[in-house]
């Protein structure tokens, strides 16, 4: 007979501001956190893709978060923070406005997404915690770091799950033999 399988009573999460809000990534996903990282940019990299970094010899792509998640674009001159997270694929840095805390929440306080959100943000929430002094948006790393897992316009841009498609200005390709 085995063990029954528990949720953990806590959650490590690495905190960072995003557009006026609090997000936050689970610790076990998270490799390092940066200041000001210098990337090179990809020509004709979608909206998403902010460039190539450079951690340590390893390259690793870097994504601007506010535009994966459709906020506007952040203030010119702002400077901003990398939080590098592990994939499937390897390191990926995912650029905000500025890195915050480490907090240890109890998995209990973790609650559903409003069904008020837009769809496209509400589908990469894992959970939203209650803190003192505001919200904390869990993110999931798996449906923000790969765009197969959430439905997006030709730019990148989230699209809300339930909008219709649009017309494309290419035909479909058709199915190889």
């Amino acid at each position: 007979m085995s063990a029954p399988t528990s949720r953990p009573e806590s959650l490590a999460l690495c905190t960072f501001l995003l557009a006026d809000h609090t997000c936050a990534l689970p610790m076990g996903d998270v490799h390092e956190v940066l200041r000001g990282l210098p990337t090179t940019p990809v020509p004709l990299a979608g909206a998403g893709v902010r460039g190539l970094a450079n951690l340590r010899g390893q390259i690793a792509t870097s994504l601007d978060l506010r535009a994966l998640l459709g906020f506007d674009p952040a203030p010119a001159g702002a400077v901003d923070a990398s939080v590098v997270v592990r994939t499937s694929e390897g390191l990926l840095c995912l650029t905000v406005d500025d890195i915050g805390d480490v907090l240890q929440v109890p998995t209990a306080t973790l609650e559903r997404p409003p069904d008020t959100l837009p769809p496209a943000l509400r589908d990469v929430i894992r959970g939203i915690c209650k803190l003192q002094d505001g919200l904390v948006l869990v993110l999931d790393t798996v449906r923000v770091t790969d765009p197969g897992t959430s439905p997006r316009d030709a730019a990148g841009r989230p699209v809300p799950v339930d909008a219709e498609p649009r017309a494309t200005s290419r035909p479909p390709s058709a199915p190889k033999p």
